[in-house]
């Protein structure tokens, strides 16, 4: 069993040098690692249109998805190798958005959808009102031009005492 694993891993490389070195060994091993990662990177495409997903004839299901966070959906989906169309209802305002992907990718869908919310979710939580925004950037504001008056008069106070002496 030891054996069967050790030869799955085998890999060779074949040298046209007079001298094998640690460097050219190095390079060749690099110039592999490139070639395999590039190599799975190309075997999935993520998005794709509706009707190359259709092509399989497998069942396909859809989600709805809010303007907003479609880009984010993309970064996530990536992670998860998922195939998936995106289509706009523009008769809405604002616009939804439908995500169809195949039946069997369905456990990969619903954790990247876990994944997505609970990180669209905190984004929403974090923002503030732009009113809120805007009063807590006035009250910043006057607290810098008291700090700075402070300064200017404490300034004027030491001359107007080193001209006194």
């Amino acid at each position: 069993m030891v054996q069967d694993q050790v030869s799955e891993q085998f890999v060779g490389f074949i040298f046209k040098e007079v001298k094998l070195s640690g460097r050219i060994l190095a390079r060749a091993m690099r110039a592999y690692h490139r070639t395999k990662n590039n190599v799975q990177k190309h075997e999935k495409p993520r998005k794709q249109s509706l009707k190359s997903l259709i092509k399989d004839g497998s069942k396909i299901e859809s989600v709805e998805l809010s303007d907003s966070g479609i880009n984010d959906f993309d970064s996530i989906a990536k992670k998860y190798c998922l195939r998936y169309a995106v289509k706009a209802d523009k008769t809405t305002n604002p616009p939804t958005h439908y995500v169809f992907f195949k039946s069997r990718d369905a456990d990969n869908m619903t954790a990247a959808f876990s994944e997505y919310s609970r990180k669209h979710l905190t984004n929403l939580e974090k923002r503030q009102p732009l009113e809120e925004q805007i009063q807590k950037a006035k009250t910043q504001a006057q607290k810098h031009n008291e700090k700075i008056s402070e300064r200017k008069a404490n300034k004027t106070k030491k001359r107007a005492n080193y001209t006194n002496r």
